[in-house]
């Protein structure tokens, strides 16, 4: 959204489009619109204030940020110190009392100036069965497909062609009586059943993808960040202070990880240009020793002419 103060307009035509996919969508039952609006409402004579207000009216929204204990500021610069409550959630009227919690948070490895904002809702949900779809547990590692090879396919088939061989088929589930809730269970556990056959059968045949990690990271930012963090937790439990030697040095420790993150993000896009040029050549040489190979081999004989 544009900043407060700057180009009106432009904010206003946002807030019409919102407005027109909300009333293309009027049998939905709650509407959660969350994002950085640019607006602090404590600036009452703001034009971006008067137009977000009247929006909120017309959408029938209410606004989490105003009478939230837990929300400081969402927008902080480092160099003046100004703080506002600019990021907000803004929701159905009807969602105000299902609000659990509502807050802002302030991270130490948060490098953007902005920080995030947490809500939190309690809705009645309404479960289709009793046996939920299998679910990627935490510890299970993403499978990565493009590095098996024939013998890892060849293995994964077979493993889960004897897998599904174990599952039965129901009854119920064959039974053209798809309003039943005995069909509609009966179908849900078969397939749950046979997505986890070949989860299974994944997990023991293919490779798992492999991490990759910022080439540098550890050792040129991975320090600021910690350094960055303990001196933004510090800053947390002295009250946030917006002066003072703790204000200081949270300000240079953060600057410092900011500029080595940078630092590994631009090592890491030329190590990613350099590869592409030498691929590019690589490739070139590659075809002119194609071209060179084609080329038909001329024999030439040099004939001495006699007086």
């Amino acid at each position: 959204m544009p900043c407060d103060g700057v180009n009106a307009s432009a904010f206003i035509d946002v807030l019409d489009e919102v407005k027109m996919l909300i009333s293309m969508h009027s049998e939905c039952d709650y509407v959660v619109l969350g994002g950085d609006f640019n607006t602090d409402f404590t600036r009452t004579n703001s034009q971006h204030v008067i137009s977000l207000s009247l929006f909120m009216h017309e959408c029938n929204l209410e606004n989490c940020s105003l009478n939230a204990p837990h929300v400081d500021f969402t927008y902080l610069n480092d160099v003046t110190g100004a703080r506002s409550v600019i990021d907000h959630f803004l929701i159905s009227e009807n969602l105000i009392p299902n609000v659990v919690h509502f807050s802002s948070l302030h991270d130490g490895d948060n490098l953007s100036d902005h920080c995030p904002i947490k809500l939190q809702l309690s809705l009645p949900m309404m479960r289709l069965h009793d046996d939920p779809s299998p679910q990627p547990s935490e510890t299970t590692k993403k499978r990565s497909w493009p590095r098996a090879t024939e013998d890892n396919i060849r293995n994964y088939k077979s493993t889960l062609r004897q897998l599904l061989s174990l599952i039965p088929v129901p009854y119920a589930a064959l039974q053209d009586d798809r309003d039943s809730q005995a069909h509609r269970q009966a179908v849900h556990e078969y397939h749950d059943n046979i997505v986890n056959a070949c989860i299974r059968a994944a997990e023991a045949t293919i490779p798992h993808a492999k991490r990759r990690g910022r080439a540098g990271w550890k050792r040129h930012a991975e320090p600021q960040k910690k350094n960055a963090i303990l001196w933004n937790r510090i800053w947390k439990e002295s009250g946030s202070p917006s002066t003072g030697i703790i204000h200081g040095i949270r300000k240079k420790t953060r600057a410092e990880y900011r500029r080595a993150s940078r630092w590994v993000k631009k090592e890491k896009a030329m190590k990613s240009k350099l590869e592409k040029v030498l691929k590019q050549l690589f490739n070139e040489n590659a075809s002119i020793n194609d071209y060179q190979t084609a080329l038909p081999n001329y024999s030439v004989k040099f004939l001495k002419l006699s007086d």
